[in-house]
């Protein structure tokens, strides 16, 4: 089982009602990643170069990945974004995992900043297709905190 209890905690210092139990912030997301992939007996990477059709520089970086330390493979890819990012963050998301070499690829939504629910925006839900299509999944912090991450490491497991 992977440790949680010290993870979406936000709400219980919050200065309102607002925030409900799970939701993460940016930074616990990020640690949530890294202990599933420990968990799993992955290498968790943080930053990871990617090629990049977009930038200039030819080259972007995924949030998380999980490596096979024998095959040296990528197994899983994060991209950690808050839940009311704008379209032109999913395009980025898109650039960076779309041609990545890996059958788990997710945008990763956490809803907690200090004292603030990130709400998502109208444009997210109409973006979830496009992610999709590039067999990108679009995942929130509450349901990977209620047992998603668990069906996760258990999927990648078999």
């Amino acid at each position: 089982m992977i440790y949680t209890e010290d993870l979406g905690l936000s709400f219980a210092h919050a200065k309102n009602e607002l925030l409900k139990p799970g939701m993460l912030t940016l930074h616990e997301s990020g640690e949530l990643i890294r202990r599933a992939a420990l968990k799993l007996g992955l290498i968790p990477v943080s930053e990871y170069q990617v090629p990049s059709r977009s930038k200039e520089k030819g080259v972007r970086r995924v949030d998380w990945v999980w490596c096979d330390p024998d095959a040296r493979s990528i197994v899983a890819a994060f991209e950690i974004e808050g839940a009311d990012c704008p379209a032109s963050t999913v395009d980025k998301d898109i650039d960076s995992l779309g041609d990545l070499d890996c059958l788990f690829k997710f945008v990763f939504l956490y809803q907690a900043r200090k004292d603030d629910v990130l709400v998502c925006k109208k444009v997210m839900e109409t973006r979830v297709a496009d992610l999709s299509e590039k067999s990108i999944k679009t995942v929130y912090d509450i349901e990977m905190m209620a047992g998603g991450m668990k069906a996760l490491i258990d999927e990648i497991k078999e």
